[in-house]
């Protein structure tokens, strides 16, 4: 059978748990300024720095306000047409890509599944 400590084992003293951080609210004027910059180009990790949020903070408030975020813009059939054309006539896919608001890889990946043949870096044929 165990013993119990004597009277000269200090007890231990548990500190007591942190409170939770309330979420720091972004709203009015804040939010504005916030989708402002993000349409001006300012990306999301950059806001949240700015703004002292998450990033996931920043996605939400976008969402909230209907704003679109860039990586998930989806390029229509008829973009992807222009954009073939485009980069036919020897425009970059970085370019190109800006013209649609999106990565040059989305329209690399694009231009590739309709067939398109893709130039070096010195705009020779691969």
């Amino acid at each position: 059978m165990a013993t119990l400590p004597g009277p000269e084992v200090v007890p231990v003293v548990r500190e007591a748990a942190p409170v939770p951080r309330t979420a720091k609210q972004i709203k009015g004027e804040q939010a504005q300024a916030l989708i402002a910059n993000y349409e001006a180009g300012a990306g999301l990790g950059e806001l949240s720095q700015h703004f002292g949020i998450s990033k996931q903070t920043v996605s939400s408030i976008l969402k909230r306000h209907g704003i679109e975020p860039r990586w998930s813009r989806r390029i229509t059939d008829e973009e992807i047409d222009e954009a073939a054309r485009l980069y036919g006539q020897g425009l970059s896919l970085a370019r190109v890509g800006s013209r649609f608001n999106t990565t040059d890889d989305t329209v690399r990946r694009h231009l590739l599944k309709r067939g398109v043949k893709m130039r070096d870096t010195h705009g020779r044929d691969r």
